[in-house]
């Protein structure tokens, strides 16, 4: 196992977690001067915070390095860890969480532990080496939105892309979606995704590429920035008539941009903010899903 760590204002920790995030880490933790330090460990100042990103492959660790550099203008440090350290360390710091309609556990809390909350549907979560454990703010955000969705729309067809862990994917087919696809160009990703739909006994289409010709009711992409930018004109293809587009990964200053690659296909909604971060929203002219 392979940490980047990055110290850095506390204001721009959420920006450096996403980022981690988006490249790969199977984890992400935040330390804040607000929190007691572990024995030994310094209290870090007001107003600054570490952040660490757990990866297996040491490829991604470098470019997630390369990324904080380059976004953020600050001096990560990279290097081994044993593995049964991220092991403990994701254990003692995952809380279950509770965004929409959606609760989500680890595998070794019962009921008793953690008890769904009234109307909510459980999703067990293990994310391994894949990104959505639903605590990061573009996560919870495409959480909301999709329950927002399903709850107007029982039966709507859904496209997640880049599922990750599979999330997404699971709380559509516990919330009452119709067909559920999730892609991820990453086989390690589509495995967990696969063993995390077991785990919570549903199932639905995983598959690396956007399948071709088909078209949804809500299309989800909690992705890089430049990559909703690219992947522009084949998501929006992909909208059925009437139909939402979510994309969340967005920080604030990247929004504009992100809104104008799609503007001139579709319609742009409200956006939903969460610190740093941005879920844009966006409508497909005709039909009546919309709303």
């Amino acid at each position: 196992m392979i940490v980047v760590t990055v110290a850095l204002v506390a204001e721009h920790a959420d920006a450096a977690a996403g980022l981690l995030h988006a490249h790969g880490a199977g984890g992400v933790e935040i330390r804040d001067g607000e929190e007691l330090p572990p024995p030994g460990v310094p209290a870090l100042p007001a107003g600054r915070a570490e952040v660490r990103g757990y990866f297996d492959l040491a490829a991604a660790a470098d470019t997630a390095a390369a990324e904080l550099r380059r976004a953020l203008r600050v001096s990560p440090d990279v290097a081994q860890l044993p593995d049964a350290d991220w092991t403990v360390s994701w254990r003692e710091h995952f809380r279950p969480q509770h965004r929409g309609r959606v609760f989500v556990v680890a595998p070794w809390m019962a009921e008793a532990d953690a008890p769904t909350p009234s109307g909510a549907v459980r999703v067990v979560l293990e994310p391994g080496l894949a990104f959505g454990t639903g605590d990061h703010p573009t996560t919870g955000m495409c959480l909301v939105a999709l329950d927002l969705f399903l709850q107007r729309h029982p039966g709507a067809r859904v496209l997640d892309v880049g599922t990750g862990s599979g999330l997404l994917c699971i709380a559509a087919r516990k919330l009452a979606a119709g067909l559920v696809v999730g892609t991820d160009n990453d086989p390690i990703a589509l495995r967990v995704a696969r063993e995390n739909a077991a785990v919570n006994g549903v199932g639905f289409d995983l598959r690396p590429d956007l399948p071709a010709g088909a078209r949804f009711d809500l299309v989800l992409a909690n992705i890089l920035a430049n990559t909703l930018i690219e992947l522009a004109p084949a998501l929006s293809q992909a909208l059925a008539p009437g139909g939402r587009l979510v994309l969340s990964g967005i920080l604030r200053e990247q929004a504009d941009a992100v809104e104008a690659a799609y503007a001139g296909a579709l319609t742009p909604g409200p956006r939903s903010f969460e610190a740093n971060w941005v879920c844009a929203v966006f409508d497909a002219t005709g039909g009546a899903h919309a709303g």
